[in-house]
């Protein structure tokens, strides 16, 4: 039994209440303290909380709360139809921050732009040659970086998994896939 408190039930006819009456492990009753102090028994076990507030429970549905925090404040790329679109939004970012400063990005699908491919480093690098790049594919599993955040995050020429190169030159194209997307967490 919870007393003398303020709860929030989350429930539009009743918003706040001041007690709560448990039974085992289900809530039985809500509301005054009047009226879930009838309620009470010999073993009941009462807990005043003069006046603190509960609140329902909250139940992380692995959806990483923290992680989606961060992704609000990365540049949407959603709705990009074309990588042109994709650069444009890069040049716009890059005038909001400073030089040397990343730029992450999400969210980009080669079957919605126009071009019917995926960006590559040098796509990036003619819009940011001093801001390093990383833009995460929709799937989460497949990013395309510029130049600097190859060098940055000391992507070389040699054999990398997951780092995809040109079949005709070997030369970096900026995609990466799978783990090779961790390169860049830190």
């Amino acid at each position: 039994m919870l007393l003398e408190g303020k709860v929030l039930t989350m429930n539009p006819h009743q918003p706040c209440a001041e007690a709560i009456a448990v039974k085992g492990n289900r809530i039985t009753s809500v509301g005054t303290n009047k009226t879930v102090s009838l309620l009470i028994g010999k073993e009941t076990k009462v807990i005043r909380l003069n006046g603190k507030t509960v609140l329902p429970g909250f139940i992380d549905t692995h959806i990483h709360v923290s992680d989606f925090g961060k992704l609000l404040t990365w540049l949407n790329l959603e709705n990009a139809k074309s990588i042109k679109e994709i650069q444009s939004c890069l040049s716009q970012r890059i005038k909001q921050i400073a030089k040397g400063k990343w730029i992450i990005g999400r969210g980009w699908n080669q079957d919605h732009l126009a071009e019917k491919r995926m960006p590559t480093r040098f796509d990036l690098d003619a819009f940011s040659p001093d801001n390093p790049v990383v833009l995460y594919h929709q799937s989460g599993q497949v990013c395309v970086v510029n130049s600097r955040a190859l060098e940055l995050a000391n992507v070389n020429q040699q054999a990398n998994a997951g780092v995809e190169k040109n079949p005709q030159t070997g030369e970096r194209t900026g995609i990466l896939r799978d783990e090779a997307t961790n390169l860049f967490g830190k």
